[in-house]
């Protein structure tokens, strides 16, 4: 495990914590589809809202994202259903509902941070549920993380998910932070969380009941894995794995394609350093994290 990293109290309290409500089985139920005021249709689906503003920022990041996602393999077309709701339950920033007639909708929080980003990730889940069901839970997220932020670019969101992970599962690292600018409240932090193959037999009920800290972790271990493989090699895989007739990748050929062995540390650091493009790659010395607003 990494050394132990204190946690700023400026931290925002309300992480991007992203959940598909469709492998929920067993809940008692699934979130209602609301009745907003306003409404957008579009070629899509339709998008709704209690205000015009919310209107066009969520057609703004739904037209965004499927010009990019509309292009890349394991993409099904499908009306969708948006809407924006004053607050989810839980922690929830995006949900979304997938029903057993395989009908679904997506829910949005309206007071969550770097929403084009969390509508991407969303989406994925939606557009892309049969090829990404072929993947342990954490790799899933993982796609969509990767996939949101091939969309939209979001480095913050980025770094708040992965580098958590890099200090939950890196034995060597060190740690830079610039707090030149004011704004540069940071609180990234140790967590103890489960090991790597543990992590990749998580499924999403057992991500609902971890600790809320340990959640970056999680995405953005996701994220690295998913990262140092390639969603188009990810795709192809679970093509591979067609003509074989098993129902999923296992986390072991999904690790051997990523090159890393979490009994070798080495290869979790160079995973690490080259999903950041940073020096370490290939040797053996501690990578350097930098940190700034």
């Amino acid at each position: 495990m990494g050394l132990p990293f204190h946690r700023w109290s400026g931290w925002p309290s309300r992480a991007a914590l992203l959940v598909v409500a469709a492998l929920l089985s067993g809940c008692a139920s699934l979130p209602r589809e609301p009745k907003n005021p306003l409404a957008y249709e579009a070629d899509w689906g339709r998008a709704s809202a209690t205000t015009p503003e919310d209107l066009a920022r969520l057609n703004f990041a739904v037209e965004h994202a499927r010009d990019v996602l509309g292009r890349l393999p394991g993409f099904v077309d499908r009306p969708l259903r948006l809407h924006m709701v004053q607050e989810l339950e839980r922690r929830w920033a995006g949900l979304t509902v997938t029903r057993d007639d395989g009908s679904g909708y997506v829910l949005i929080d309206k007071g969550t941070e770097n929403l084009p980003s969390i509508v991407a990730h969303e989406l994925v889940h939606f557009y892309f549920r049969e090829s990404n069901a072929r993947f342990p839970q954490l790799v899933q997220e993982g796609i969509c993380e990767l996939l949101a932020h091939r969309v939209f670019e979001d480095d913050r969101a980025r770094d708040q998910r992965c580098i958590s992970a890099a200090l939950s599962y890196l034995k060597r690292y060190t740690l830079e932070v610039d707090l030149s600018a004011p704004a540069a409240i940071l609180g990234f932090y140790y967590e103890d969380v489960p090991t790597i193959e543990a992590a990749l037999q998580l499924d999403a009920r057992e991500y609902l009941m971890a600790d809320a800290r340990a959640l970056d972790a999680f995405y953005g271990l996701g994220w690295m894995i998913v990262a140092n493989i390639g969603y188009e090699e990810l795709f192809s895989l679970a093509e591979r794995l067609d003509a074989t007739d098993a129902s999923q990748v296992s986390p072991s050929t999904i690790l051997a394609a990523a090159g890393i062995d979490p009994s070798d540390d080495t290869t979790v650091r160079r995973g690490f350093a080259r999903m950041f493009d940073l020096p370490g790659a290939d040797g053996d010395a501690p990578i350097v994290i930098h940190l700034s607003d």
